[in-house]
C-alpha cells in the first residue's frame, strides 16, 4: 500500500515536468553536499528542493521537501526505524520552521516507542521480556503495557488467528529461508509448544509481564506499528497541523483534509511478487482511497518473507499450524487508528488463509468500525473482495 498525493485530479503539463527533474537534480545535489560536509541547519531557508538534514541536538538525518503540487504542504522522510521500513509524513496548516519542528517531534515520539518495542533492539523491553521467559517477569512502563493489553484483546478477537506470541514461528521461519529448506515437523512441534497468548503474563497491578514458559518469544509486527503511527499523530494533533498524512510502511493515519480541501489520497498497490509497496515506480495502484481522520493499513505477502527452494513464502504466518498464508497476497483494513487497522489487517489476512474469503467478509461485516479490503488471485487473475462500508473509501 501506498499513501500519495501525487495522483491529482490533473495531468502534468511538460513545464511540470522540467519542474520535476530540476527538483531531482536539486535534490541529488543538495544531498551529495549535506552528506559531504556534514550540514547541520534547520529549514530556515529558502531552499525549495528536497534538503537533508541533520538535526542540530544530533539524531539521523531526515529528508525534508515542499510538496510538488500542493501549496504550503511539506514532507519529511526517515528510513532508521523499524529495520529501515521508510516513515514519510506530508503536512500543512503551520509555518515552516514550525512544521519541521512538529514532524521532528512526531518522529522522536516513534522512535522512543520504538526502543520499548522493537525486536531489532536487545535493549527494548519486549526484548528483555523475551530473554527472561519461563523466569522472571519484567517491568514496563505505560506505553508497552498499553500496546500489550490491547493487542491481547485483539488476539481474543480471532481466536488465536492473531497472537503475539509468534515468535517461535517466526524465527524458525526465518532460519529455515537463510537455509533454503522447510521446516521439519519436529521443528514445527516444538515452535507450536510456545505459541499461545493465553500463557502471558500481567501483574493484577499492570506493572510487569511474564512469559510463563522458557522458548516463548513476543513478536509484535501485527500492531506496535500502528500504535506508533497513532501516537505520531496524537502529536501533530496537539501541534495544531490542520492536515496531515502519514505512512510507515504498510500503516498510515489520515487526519483533516489537505490544504486544496480533498481527502487524502490513498493508494494501494497490486500484489504482485517483486513489488516493494510503498516505493514509488514499482508497482500500479488497483484501488485508490478517499480519507480523512480513519487509518488505513495494507498487509501483503508480496514484499518480506523467505524465499525457500525458489518460493516465496508470506511473513505472515497462521498461529494456529505455523504456516505461511501464502494463499492470500493483500488485506487492507481501514479503522479508526492504526494499531487496530494493523491488527485487522494480519488477523483477517490469516482467516482469509484459514477459513476462506467469504466467511472472512462476513465476519468483518459484523465488525464495528471496521471496513476490509482483499485481493486475491483466481486462474492467474487478480480478483477484489470488499465489505459493504468500504465502497465509500473508494476514489471514483
Amino acid at each position: 500500500m501506498m499513501f500519495e498525493d501525487r495522483t491529482a485530479d490533473h495531468g502534468i503539463s511538460r513545464t511540470s515536468k522540467r519542474f520535476y527533474v530540476a527538483a531531482v537534480i536539486v535534490f541529488i545535489v543538495a544531498s551529495a553536499i549535506a552528506i559531504a560536509v556534514g550540514v547541520s541547519r534547520a529549514p530556515d531557508g529558502e531552499v525549495e528542493g528536497p534538503i537533508r538534514i541533520k538535526p542540530k541536538e544530533g539524531g539521523p538525518a531526515v529528508l525534508f521537501r515542499r510538496h510538488p503540487e500542493m501549496k504550503n504542504v511539506f514532507i519529511i522522510a526517515a528510513d532508521d526505524m523499524m529495520g529501515g521500513v521508510p516513515v514519510e509524513i506530508t503536512g500543512w496548516g503551520l509555518e515552516k520552521k514550525e512544521l519541521f519542528s512538529a514532524f521532528e517531534a512526531a518522529l522522536n515520539r516513534m522512535r522512543g516507542i520504538e526502543a520499548k518495542l522493537s525486536t531489532y533492539r536487545t535493549d527494548s523491553e519486549i526484548s528483555q521480556i523475551n530473554e527472561v521467559a519461563g523466569m522472571a517477569a519484567v517491568e514496563v512502563d505505560k506505553d508497552t503495557m498499553r500496546v500489550m493489553q490491547k493487542s491481547i484483546e485483539l488476539c481474543e478477537y480471532f481466536a488465536g488467528r492473531l497472537d503475539i506470541t509468534i515468535g517461535p514461528f517466526v524465527d524458525l521461519w526465518k532460519k529455515c529461508g537463510k537455509e533454503d529448506r522447510e521446516p521439519t515437523q519436529e521443528e514445527m512441534g516444538i515452535a507450536r509448544q510456545f505459541v499461545g497468548y493465553g500463557m502471558i503474563e500481567i501483574s493484577e497491578n499492570g506493572s510487569t509481564i511474564k512469559l510463563l514458559y522458557e522458548g516463548m518469544r513476543l513478536d509484535l509486527g501485527a500492531t506496535a506499528k500502528g500504535f506508533m503511527v497513532d501516537e505520531a499523530a496524537a502529536v501533530l494533533k496537539e501541534k495544531g497541523l490542520k492536515g496531515f498524512l502519514i505512512m510507515a510502511g504498510g500503516d498510515g493515519y489520515a487526519h483533516g483534509v489537505r490544504s486544496d480541501g480533498k481527502e487524502w489520497r490513498v493508494g494501494i498497490a497490486e500484489p504482485k511478487p517483486g513489488s516493494q509497496g510503498p516505493t514509488p515506480g514499482t508497482s500500479s495502484y488497483v484501488k485508490k482511497l478517499k480519507a480523512s481522520n480513519v487509518a488505513v493499513t495494507t498487509s501483503g505477502n508480496y514484499i518480506r518473507g523467505p524465499e525457500i527452494k525458489g518460493r516465496k513464502r508470506s511473513h505472515i504466518i497462521n498461529p494456529l499450524d505455523g504456516q505461511p498464508c501464502d494463499s492470500v497476497p493483500s488485506v487492507t483494513a481501514i479503522a479508526p487508528d492504526a494499531l487496530t487497522a494493523d491488527a485487522y489487517a494480519t488477523g483477517f489476512s490469516v482467516m482469509a488463509h484459514d477459513r476462506g474469503v467469504k466467511e472472512t467478509i462476513e465476519t468483518a461485516e459484523m465488525t464495528d468500525d471496521v471496513e476490509i479490503l482483499i485481493l486475491i488471485y483466481k486462474d492467474g487473475k487478480l480478483t477484489a473482495h470488499q465489505t459493504e462500508g468500504f465502497g465509500k473509501y473508494l476514489l471514483e
